[in-house]
Formats: structure tokens, sequence, C-alpha cells
């Protein structure tokens, strides 16, 4: 517990996996969600989803995929971010101790 007062221990890279996980169930819903805002507001989606639905479907599924892909490489670039602070805080200590 002293470690986390300190700000010796960071827990922040738990903290963001557990809301990569929050974010990944919400994007699909937020998505099916925001379907209909989208249709409204542009109008060859709303013409792709009534004359070309397979088309509609599979534009609407590489659009999850897309957003599905940035959202996990954010989250793992700041993850890779502390793991670098982690690391070299580690071997700061190391020199300092003349290990």
């Amino acid at each position: 517990m002293i470690d986390i007062l300190s700000f010796d221990t960071l827990i922040t890279p738990n903290i963001l996996i557990f809301l990569y996980y929050i974010g990944a169930v919400l994007v699909p819903v937020l998505l099916w969600s925001g379907r209909l805002y989208l249709r409204q507001k542009f109008a060859f989606l709303h013409t792709l989803e009534h004359e070309h639905n397979i088309l509609f479907w599979i534009f609407l599924v590489m659009f999850f995929c897309c957003v599905e892909l940035c959202w996990r490489m954010m989250f793992e670039m700041v993850v890779a971010y502390f793991d670098i602070h982690n690391y070299l805080y580690e071997m700061s200590t190391h020199i300092k101790k003349g290990v």
C-alpha cells in the first residue's frame, strides 16, 4: 500500500486493461445505436441498407473491425508506455545501487 501511495508502483496499467474491456463491449453497442444516426446523416447508408442489404452489413462489419482494431492499438500503446516506464525505473534503481 505504501508503494501505491508513494507512486513507486503504478496502478494505471491494471485500470487501462479494465477500461479496454469495458470499451470493447460498449463499442458494438454504440455502433449499433449510432447506426440509426449515421443512416439519417448519410443518404448512401440509408440506400445501402434498403436496396443492398448485404453490402450494408459488410460495410458495418468492416467499420466495426476497424474501430475495434484502433481501440486495441490505442490501449496497447499506452500499456507499452507504462511497461517501458517500469523497465527504465528498474534500471535506474539498479544503477543507483551499483548492481
